[in-house]
């Protein structure tokens, strides 16, 4: 009952299309931006995201990381499951960059491709869990994004990166 219904569906019906064991492995870490996922060096080789890298550079050294800043959810979660040989990854991410919505499209690519390449996959079949239609509407309306603009961003990075599909889930 803890565990992501959309990820059990998703194993299930891969398990029963492709009759083969499927292993899932949850890495995830509610409320948490992309950046936090991504490698320092994709993240920095991006000049896009230089506000990101900035940020970071920003922080006081020996000040506590947490999972809000870039990299760190990268390096403590994701890097140690490197070596295993996943087959695809699925995304269900996005409430934490809706109110940089426009950058999210460059963020999100780089991650992919980010993680294409620590896997040594350049096909890595990825999938992106377009955000549902739940928000809470803010109080004050803000000009530099929305949940409707990064679900228009999700669907972009699809669009325009090869071996990824849009997950809609504004139904359910």
């Amino acid at each position: 009952k803890n565990y992501s219904a959309v990820a059990y569906f998703l194993g299930r019906t891969l398990q029963d299309e492709l009759d083969v064991p499927v292993g899932l492995i949850h890495c995830a870490y509610g409320g948490t931006p992309a950046e936090a996922w991504t490698s320092q060096q994709a993240i920095e080789a991006e000049p896009a995201l230089a506000s990101i890298a900035e940020k970071h550079r920003a922080k006081q050294p020996g000040a506590e990381l947490d999972r809000h800043d870039p990299y760190v959810l990268y390096n403590a979660m994701l890097r140690p499951l490197i070596p295993y040989a996943i087959r695809g990854a699925t995304w269900y991410q996005g409430e934490s960059n809706t109110w940089r919505s426009r950058q999210y499209e460059t963020l999100l690519g780089t991650m992919i491709e980010d993680w294409r390449t620590r896997w040594d996959r350049p096909n890595l079949p990825f999938g992106v869990v377009q955000l549902t239609s739940y928000v809470t509407p803010p109080r004050v309306p803000r000009a530099d994004g929305s949940w409707p603009e990064l679900r228009e961003s999700q669907l972009r990075v699809t669009q325009n990166l090869p071996n990824t599909g849009l997950i809609v889930t504004i139904d359910i």
